[in-house]
């Protein structure tokens, strides 16, 4: 389910999180729906309290990146010992 994001400003992004101590069922409906969320707003990253939630929790998607990661690495060279 797509969840409403708050933007900069709202209250929301102002209270006090969380932590969480244990993935329930529950939570991860949560983690369902902000990945969810974050794809529809073509976003890289959302935190439970953007979407009016308490929990100490946020997701990533480094999938764009990855490419990009990868082809900027240069190989090592050999190390003799």
């Amino acid at each position: 389910m797509v969840l409403p994001i708050h933007v900069y400003g709202h209250d929301a992004l102002r209270q006090e999180t969380e932590p969480v101590e244990e993935n329930t069922d529950d939570l991860q409906s949560l983690i369902d729906d902000m990945i969810e969320t974050m794809r529809n707003a073509a976003g890289i990253g959302l935190a439970a309290p953007q979407v009016g939630r308490t929990e100490r929790l946020f997701v990533v998607d480094l999938t764009p990146m990855a490419d990009e990661m990868a082809e900027a690495e240069e190989p090592l060279p050999p190390q003799p010992m």
